[in-house]
């Protein structure tokens, strides 16, 4: 089975997952809910729900800007 191939997306990776004998799968998420993920799907959402095996989903996490991040090693500075 070619590693990219047309169709959905989730599928392949559940077909793939089953075909290789697969412990765990591993996906990232948008974090999107409600009538955004309903309206655009979820490849996460459709592999953890049919996938043959264990599946880990990772949330993206925003970056916070250079200010925040430095306002915070202040902080953690003044308090030690």
């Amino acid at each position: 089975m070619p590693l990219q191939s047309p169709g959905n997306p989730g599928q392949t990776i559940c077909n793939l997952a089953s075909t290789w004998g697969a412990d765990l799968i591993v996906v990232g998420r948008q974090g999107l809910s409600g009538l955004s993920e309903l309206a655009l799907g979820s490849i996460s959402n459709y592999v953890l729900h049919n996938a043959p095996c264990s599946v880990l989903t990772m949330q993206h996490i925003a970056k916070m800007n250079t200010e925040s991040a430095q306002d915070e090693s202040s902080r953690v500075s003044a308090s030690d």
